[in-house]
């Protein structure tokens, strides 16, 4: 496959339940952007990487809900980072199908700063963004999708809480690589309005 040229695309990563998303909705909107939401490719990720073998979406494959959600929160979070590098190689796969003349937004968890580091991506090229737990804890149950993924589980509530608790500690090596790398972040914790932080991210892309 040939070398992806990635100076048109722009990268929005960070941690779930942030404003992620709705952010690069309304930039998409208001630029006329081609939008790649990775979070809606990951089903269809899931089973390519299961076929493929590549070994996290394999494991998780042959995995229940209590195997998944009982686990160590560290040794989660050590395979989330894992599992996303698996993603991320689909994703590019996936960006080659996009225009080559068009601007491009790339949002969703799996991108990494690491990721955005490793293919030297200019600074003003990419953001990341994550909630406060609190934020988090607050917001995050309002999702429709819980009761699907906590389905067969035999302890909902406990495997929730370990959910939120490996999403904290990745939000939180999330900003530790950042840091790192000196890379943009933004920290949604309900002091600035979305539409304001919406603007610190046009400031960050020079839109």
């Amino acid at each position: 496959m040939n070398q992806l040229n990635l100076d048109h695309i722009y990268w929005i990563g960070g941690s779930p339940c942030a404003g992620k998303t709705t952010i690069s909705e309304i930039l998409v909107k208001e630029y006329d952007l081609e939008f790649y939401k990775s979070d809606d490719y990951l089903d269809q990720h899931f089973e390519i990487g299961r076929k493929r073998k590549y070994p996290l979406m394999s494991k998780y494959a042959n995995m229940t809900c209590d195997e998944i959600w009982m686990r160590d929160i560290d040794f989660q979070v050590k395979e989330e980072f894992e599992y996303y590098k698996e993603e991320l190689k689909l994703v590019m796969e996936e960006l080659h199908k996009y225009p080559k003349d068009k601007k491009i937004l790339v949002e969703g968890t799996a991108i990494l700063p690491e990721f955005i580091e490793q293919l030297k991506i200019p600074h003003h090229k990419a953001v990341f963004i994550v909630p406060t737990a609190k934020f988090q804890l607050k917001h995050y149950k309002k999702r429709q999708f819980i009761p699907y993924v906590l389905e067969g589980c035999t302890n909902q509530e406990k495997a929730y809480e370990n959910w939120m608790k490996r999403d904290i500690k990745f939000a939180e090596e999330v900003v530790r690589q950042v840091r790192l790398y000196k890379r943009n972040l933004i920290v949604t914790d309900g002091k600035r309005s979305l539409v304001e932080n919406k603007e610190l991210v046009e400031k960050i892309f020079k839109l």
